[in-house]
């Protein structure tokens, strides 16, 4: 298996805005998460736009940004917790 990278390419978003506005959808460079507990790691290898994901642009309140979008994704489990 492969090493895991240290970054992952992302979708993102740091304010709500319409999603005709050019600056809606941001692309980024996050670090790649590690796992704890029961979760995996999922390379992920295709998304979809989930009714939250609009949602969560539309939300005013505080949350860490850039907030990254895509709760529907399907890929390959890379690590978990007893591999790692």
């Amino acid at each position: 298996m492969a090493a895991i990278p240290k970054t992952m390419r992302a979708v993102s978003f740091t304010v709500p805005l319409p999603i005709d506005n050019p600056d809606s959808l941001v692309d980024i460079t996050a670090d790649v998460p590690t796992v704890s507990g029961h979760e995996l790691l999922v390379q992920v290898k295709a998304v979809a736009v989930n009714p939250v994901d609009f949602k969560l642009r539309l939300y005013t309140g505080e949350h860490k940004t850039p907030k990254i979008l895509g709760y529907d994704a399907a890929g390959v489990v890379v690590a978990q917790v007893e591999t790692l």
